[in-house]
């Protein structure tokens, strides 16, 4: 087994070993330069609504593991980024839009426009911000706020499904 491997074999070993059972690898990077390697570690809490472990969690599990690649002679060629996947954090398949459902996300999709008097179909890529309401199957169940176009204030609440296929990327939002 090359070096490379090896070392991702243990980062992976070692988080299934130190982090709790709702804990997992969100991203494993390793980047070889030289002799050298570069890691990303990006790790995810399950049971939380924002995705993410405390920065005394990492912490924790950052010393663990640094201490695990120490015992395997590791450290030598090596530096270690440790992280969150962020407040955030993108979107990646079906099971995250279901597990934050209720909260706001940021997401590009591919609508479709109807040609009249052309067979062929046509997309065009949009994004809004939305609520993730439900989740059934591959259908997205969302709610969209928009501003009437009038010197009104007052939102209107446009509900919408998209199939999971439609959707480019997503991402948690967070107002500040």
């Amino acid at each position: 087994m090359d070096k490379k491997k090896e070392l991702e074999k243990l980062l992976i070993d070692s988080c299934e070993e130190i982090l709790p059972p709702d804990g997992e690898i969100f991203e494993l990077k390793i980047n070889k330069i030289g002799d050298n390697y570069r890691v990303f570690l990006t790790l995810d809490k399950m049971n939380t609504n924002s995705g993410s472990f405390s920065s005394e969690e990492i912490t924790k599990y950052s010393k663990e593991i640094y201490r695990i690649l120490r015992e395997n002679n590791f450290l030598t060629n090596m530096s270690m980024e440790v992280s969150t996947p962020g407040i955030e954090r993108p979107l990646r398949d079906i099971q995250d839009y279901k597990r934050f459902v209720g909260q706001k996300a940021k997401i590009f999709y591919l609508m479709r426009i109807e040609n009249s008097g052309n067979a062929e179909l046509s997309f065009k890529e949009k994004s809004a911000l939305f609520e993730i309401l439900d989740v059934n199957g591959n259908k997205i169940s969302l709610k969209k706020h928009r501003k009437k176009k009038s010197t009104s204030r007052t939102e209107l609440d446009l509900k919408m499904e998209l199939d999971f296929h439609q959707i480019q990327k997503g991402k948690l939002y967070r107002d500040y």
